[in-house]
């Protein structure tokens, strides 16, 4: 792989947008790829944004919610951009239920 981590984020062969028109006849996993690799590249670049945030400095990423434990995919990319920005991703078990348990809890 030809990607090494720069301050302003990765340089090298990661090419990530947020736009797209599907031609007519595209196979439906295609386009599940497609989508699943443009989430993930949005949600490592706001993670790698917040790296430059004075308060953001751990080298840690908790990854919640439904949609990352139902898609298995998106999990192995967030886990290779996490480690292409010198961070450690973390999916917790049942972490689907985190934002409502919280919010249980803040009654």
């Amino acid at each position: 792989n030809d990607l090494h981590a720069s301050p302003l984020g990765f340089l090298g062969k990661l090419v990530g947008a947020n736009f797209a028109k599907a031609k007519e006849g595209v196979a439906k996993n295609d386009l599940y790829a497609s989508a699943v690799s443009t989430l993930a590249v949005a949600i490592a670049r706001d993670v790698t944004l917040l790296r430059d945030l004075s308060y953001f400095k751990s080298k840690n990423v908790v990854y919640i919610g439904s949609t990352l434990a139902r898609t298995p995919s998106l999990q192995k990319k967030l886990e290779e951009y996490a480690i292409m920005s010198g961070k450690h991703a973390h999916f917790p078990k049942n972490g689907e239920f985190a934002l409502a348990l919280g919010a249980y809890h803040r009654k």
